[in-house]
């Protein structure tokens, strides 16, 4: 990973495989433009039936300056989620911003998988400061010796 510490993700590009979903991209796109905000990452996520997510946090400046959102696809009875302090259900058709800073977990207590769409915007007040981040990563990635001491 050239120097770079594991928990530092970056930016994704669109796959071959995102063109199978095409209103998945369209969302996600529309989405991001109606906050004026550039999209950073997404990916569609199954928890199955019985599993769980363990109490985490998201770490890593990608993460610091980025807010995360779960549109949820599917869910039969709703995945129950916590987030800080705060627990909740989380529907099929609702769409949740997380606090990357908060401790969080999920358990999948239904009989079926739970599918999210799950994504990463900078907010309004971070989104210069992401996309010089995003410029100097791409700038080290091209610079082999940057690279090196990065």
């Amino acid at each position: 990973m050239h120097g770079r510490k594991r928990s530092d993700v970056r930016e994704s590009r669109w796959t071959g495989a995102s063109a199978q979903f095409p209103h998945a991209r369209a969302f996600l796109e529309e989405t991001a433009a109606a906050l004026a905000c550039d999209l950073s990452r997404g990916k569609i996520v199954c928890l199955p039936a019985g599993r769980r997510v363990y109490p985490h946090l998201d770490r890593g400046r990608y993460y610091r300056l980025r807010g995360r959102y779960h549109l949820v696809l599917k869910s039969a009875s709703g995945l129950w989620l916590k987030a800080a302090d705060e627990e909740m259900r989380l529907r099929a058709g609702a769409l949740w911003w997380f606090d990357n800073d908060q401790m969080r977990e999920a358990f999948n207590d239904g009989d079926r998988d739970r599918i999210h769409m799950i994504f990463d915007l900078p907010p309004h007040d971070r989104r210069a400061e992401a996309q010089a981040a995003t410029a100097a990563a791409i700038a080290r990635m091209a610079d082999p010796q940057a690279r090196a001491v990065a």
